[in-house]
């Protein structure tokens, strides 16, 4: 008894020096503000430095004029000439996407994009590829999302004609060797086995659902079931289908000669014939 009594007071205690700090803080304040009242235009003036300081001008920037192109078979060049650097870049936009997967087979379009460069080609096998690039400190990669799918280099000046006839070749004739798509689909679903791992994963699919609908395009999740679906045909047939130079857009900035790019293209991507259109 004598004990809670002790802890009672004690809390009591406690509880008038919080009130009597609140009452000070307050004061304090009150008395702050009636002094800057008081002190009027000049109060405000010191606790106003920045008015008082001064920049340089900025310097002129003028936005640099990238040039365009038409190729023959139909595909749209953007370039841009840059030669601080003896780099070269490009990045291709394909109109495609994950959206056009069929309902049974989801992940389709992720899974060719992935194996488009892990499998490469007939004349540049994927893991000689590897080997190639590397050698040469160049990147070229593909994939392709729900909406677009895409297609990138990035290389040394020298070495910018030997890359880009890699990258035309990964882009019209992928080998889709068997594999690659196995290991691309057990790499799938063990991020299946994964993803609620994250709960910021679980929020993302469940607000997809919620917006666009349980049977919208956007909202699709790949199952086991779509992966066991999905058959090496099913990669070639996609590839086929939407691989097309008309449904491409590709821009090239850096070392290169702007004169001389577009013919680079045209060689490069020689004989790739439009396809029907899609859309």
């Amino acid at each position: 008894m004598e004990f809670s009594m002790v802890i009672k007071k004690s809390e009591e205690s406690q509880m008038r020096r919080h009130h009597a700090t609140s009452l000070l803080t307050l004061v304090l304040a009150a008395a702050f503000l009636f002094s800057a009242v008081l002190a009027g235009p000049a109060f405000c003036d010191k606790n106003r430095p920045h008015e008082k300081l001064t920049f340089p001008e900025l310097r002129e920037f003028t936005v640099p004029e990238v040039q365009q192109a038409q190729l023959a078979n139909g595909m749209k060049l953007y370039y841009l000439q840059d030669s601080d650097l003896p780099l070269v870049n490009a990045r291709m936009i394909i109109r495609t996407g994950g959206f056009l997967d069929p309902a049974d087979k989801v992940g389709l379009a992720g899974i060719a994009g992935s194996v488009m460069r892990t499998g490469g080609t007939a004349a540049h096998p994927g893991d000689q590829l590897d080997d190639l690039l590397e050698g040469i400190a160049a990147q070229v990669e593909t994939g392709i999302g729900d909406e677009s799918g895409f297609a990138r280099l990035n290389c040394l000046t020298d070495n910018f004609d030997q890359v880009l006839e890699i990258f035309a070749d990964v882009i019209r004739n992928p080998a889709f060797p068997q594999d690659k798509i196995d290991l691309t689909m057990i790499e799938a679903r063990s991020g299946i086995s994964r993803r609620n791992d994250d709960p910021s994963g679980i929020l993302s699919r469940e607000f997809s659902r919620a917006i666009y609908g349980p049977d919208s395009v956007y909202a699709r999740n790949m199952e086991y079931e779509h992966l066991a679906n999905i058959t090496r045909e099913d990669l070639v047939a996609f590839h086929a289908t939407w691989f097309h130079p008309e449904n491409c857009i590709l821009a090239i900035w850096g070392d290169i000669d702007a004169e001389a790019i577009t013919a680079q293209v045209e060689r490069a991507f020689e004989g790739w014939e439009a396809g029907a259109p899609q859309f």
